[in-house]
């Protein structure tokens, strides 16, 4: 018994959008050859034309004068800026605490209450801290990287507050003042 297969006389799915690549293609390069036309004349229609006379202004284009251009609308006069704020002097203040903290309890211990203080205050504010290793890898110490406004009292209230958070003698605040590099020790003074 032989079986007889009806061709298939439907288009391949795949090829229709082929055909329809192929046919927006067609379109962007005629596009892009129309344009390159218009502008070829427009080039050669400005070559034909001679140049100006010495001292003599350029003639006018060819074709239709266009309208003089419009005035743009004139705006209100804009309000005087602010007065200017006076510049708030940061300094980099180092505080290094000799105490072998983690460094999550490092930012409960240290970090947080110091950033309560300087932001109620508004004397300044931390922007980084680390821990340092021995060769062993153990701790040496821990440091937390602050900007103070007014050094003088910025200075003494975070050494009052470290004081009082536990920082181990031999802690120290390290800054420089008028080019000269200055260490403040937390529990002398």
């Amino acid at each position: 018994m032989l079986l007889a297969c009806k061709p298939n006389r439907m288009k391949s799915p795949a090829l229709i959008p082929l055909v329809v690549i192929a046919f927006i293609a067609f379109i962007m390069l005629a596009g892009f050859v129309f344009a390159c036309v218009v502008i070829w004349k427009l080039i050669q229609r400005g070559a034909n034309q001679p140049p100006p006379a010495p001292g003599q202004p350029p003639p006018p284009p060819t074709g239709t004068p266009s309208p003089a251009p419009a005035q743009p609308p004139t705006l209100p006069a804009a309000p005087p800026p602010p007065p200017p704020m006076p510049a708030r002097t940061l300094f980099m203040v180092y505080a290094k605490i000799l105490d072998n903290v983690m460094p999550d309890e490092r930012g409960s211990k240290y970090e947080d209450p110091l950033w309560d203080l300087l932001e109620r205050d508004q004397i300044g504010q931390i922007v980084g801290g680390g821990t340092m290793l021995n060769e062993d890898k153990s701790i040496a110490f821990v440091n937390i990287d602050l900007q103070l406004i007014n050094l003088d009292t910025a200075l003494q209230t975070v050494r009052l507050k470290l004081r009082e958070l536990g920082a181990p003698p031999g802690s120290v605040l390290e800054y420089e003042t008028n080019g000269e590099f200055r260490s403040l020790r937390i529990h002398e003074g």
